[in-house]
């Protein structure tokens, strides 16, 4: 699958108080303005990047493109590359990683495991997926956890970032203890087991330092 990229351009502009581009060129610029103008790195517009329309700033550009989940891949004073995360290089680290205990009350957990861990890394995904508790083939909804800190060779520290039902909609946070494998019964559930993943980031490596 091809990585899907946004490369833009960067430049320092003469914005007004508002941090509204002020266009020397139109010939209603007055002295005052360009007397109180500031300088301030803005991302020219590119056809092919409907969020670079209107020389946003380069936070606000950036959110944008997080909102379409393009992650940042470079930023420098010369320009900006984003990747689409669903386009992204990933390689599994761990397929599926039995969950033994678990303590927090979220949206951070600290998650100790069955066995060791000692490949994960900060920044690793976690993908759970959630059964009605005994039944197997009745998926509830699938979650996200990201690595955020490790402890030793089997004790993480999580976060939930979001769960998807295949409704377009979510349970919500919850521990990872409380995410159901299928396995057990109702009185004596089995805890969903973990599966790890990490983005090597995209195929255009020549654009990330």
């Amino acid at each position: 699958m091809a990585v899907a990229q946004h490369i833009v351009k960067v430049g320092l502009f003469s914005v007004d108080s508002a941090g509204v581009r002020i266009d020397k060129e139109s010939g209603t610029t007055t002295i005052n303005q360009m007397k109180s103008a500031e300088l301030q790195q803005l991302v020219i517009p590119d056809a092919d990047v409907a969020n670079s329309a209107g020389y946003p700033t380069v936070k606000a550009y950036l959110e944008l493109e997080a909102g379409d989940d393009y992650v940042l891949g470079k930023f420098d004073q010369y320009g900006i590359v984003t990747y689409d995360r669903g386009t992204m290089n990933q390689t599994v680290i761990y397929a599926a990683v039995a969950v033994s205990s678990c303590s927090g009350s979220g949206p951070s957990y600290t998650v100790n495991y069955g066995s060791s861990v000692t490949d994960a890394l900060i920044g690793d995904t976690i993908t759970a997926v959630h059964h009605t508790a005994g039944d197997v083939s009745d998926i509830l909804s699938t979650y996200t956890y990201q690595v955020t800190g490790i402890t030793d060779s089997d004790t993480l520290t999580v976060k939930y970032i979001t769960d998807d039902d295949g409704a377009e909609s979510a349970l919500g946070d919850d521990s990872p203890c409380d995410l159901n494998s299928g396995g057990g019964s109702s009185g004596s559930p089995e805890n969903a087991p973990h599966k790890f993943t990490r983005d090597l980031g995209s195929a255009f490596e020549m654009f990330v330092e």
